[in-house]
C-alpha cells in the first residue's frame, strides 16, 4: 500500500521496440524447404539475409516517419539499446543510422542515407549499446548463443559493450529459459532503463519472442491478447512509464513500479 506521507512522481520515456530482420535461421532450405535445425552448432548466431538488410532499411524510413509526425519534426532516437546476437546488431545499425541534421519534411519523404559508422563508440549519435537482458529466449537453440566479446567488438567497433560483458549468463545447450524467466529478465530491463537511462526516446532492438511476451505482459490489447504476432522488423512504440517514491524526509527517490503505456503499431516491413 502507498505510504501517503511520501512524496511520488511519474517519468515517461518513449521507446521505439523493433524486431530484428529475417536471419538466416528464419529461412527455409530452398531445395527441401526444410527449416534449419535450430540444436546445430553451425547455426550459432546467424546474420541476417539480404532480404532481412532491405527490412532494416526499410523499417528505419517508417519509424523517422512516424517520429516526424508525433515529434514535430524530430527524428533524432538519443539511444538505441541492442541485443547482443548479430541479426540485431545489424539490424539496429540500419535501422537507427548515424544522425544526419535533416528537416522533418525530409525524414517523412525520403529513405535515410546511410552515413559511415565511426569507428570509436563514444562518437557515434545515437549511442549504440548493447544489453544482455534484451536477447531472445535463451538456451538449447544455437541461434540464440551470442559470440564473445571480442568478435563483436570486432565486427561492431561503434558499439558500445558493457564493462562486464564477458562470459555468457544466459545460453545453455541443455536448457531453455523458461517463460517465467523471461518476464523476470523483461520487468528487469525496463527497471534497468528506469534507473540508469537520462535519454528519453531510446530504440529497442531485440527479438519475437522477447518483444511479444513483453507486449503480452504489458500491453496485451496491441497484439489482440494473444491472436496476433511479432514479425521481422515490426516496429511498436510506447510509453514506459515509471513511479518513483520518496520517504518522508530523505532526498533519495525510490523506484516503485516501472511498465509501458500507450503500446503501437509504429510500421512493418514486407
Amino acid at each position: 500500500m502507498m505510504n501517503p506521507n511520501r512524496q511520488r512522481r511519474q517519468r515517461k520515456q518513449a521507446v521505439i521496440i523493433t524486431r530484428h530482420g529475417v536471419a538466416v535461421h528464419n529461412v527455409p532450405d530452398a531445395r527441401t524447404k526444410q527449416y534449419p535445425d535450430l540444436f546445430d552448432p553451425r547455426f550459432t548466431d546467424p546474420p541476417l539475409i539480404p532480404h532481412g538488410t532491405n527490412q532494416a532499411s526499410q523499417v528505419a524510413l517508417k519509424i523517422q516517419q512516424y517520429l516526424a509526425a508525433m515529434n514535430g519534426g524530430r527524428t533524432d532516437v538519443e539511444l538505441v539499446i541492442c541485443s547482443p546476437l548479430r541479426r540485431c546488431l545489424q539490424t539496429a545499425s540500419l535501422a537507427f543510422p548515424p544522425q544526419q541534421k535533416t528537416s522533418g519534411a525530409a525524414a517523412t519523404t525520403s529513405p535515410p542515407v546511410m552515413p559511415a559508422e565511426p569507428s570509436d563508440p563514444g562518437k557515434r549519435r545515437p549511442r549504440m549499446l548493447l544489453n544482455e537482458l534484451v536477447r531472445e529466449a535463451c538456451g538449447s537453440h544455437y541461434p540464440d548463443k551470442r559470440r564473445d566479446r571480442c568478435d563483436i567488438a570486432a565486427e561492431f567497433p561503434w558499439v558500445q559493450l558493457p564493462e562486464d560483458f564477458a562470459v555468457d549468463p544466459y545460453w545453455r545447450p541443455d536448457a531453455r529459459e523458461s517463460q517465467a524467466h523471461l518476464t523476470g529478465r523483461i520487468v528487469a530491463f525496463f527497471q534497468w532503463l528506469a534507473s540508469n537511462v537520462r535519454e528519453e526516446l531510446v530504440g529497442i532492438v531485440s527479438h519475437g519472442v522477447w518483444i511479444e511476451t513483453c507486449l503480452m505482459h504489458f500491453c496485451p490489447e496491441v497484439l489482440e491478447n494473444g491472436k496476433k504476432r511479432v514479425y521481422n522488423c515490426d516496429s511498436f512504440k510506447a510509453d514506459c512509464v515509471s513511479t518513483w517514491e520518496q520517504p518522508g524526509g530523505g532526498n533519495e527517490w525510490k523506484l516503485v513500479s516501472v511498465g509501458l503505456e500507450k503500446c503501437e503499431l509504429v510500421g512493418q516491413a514486407t
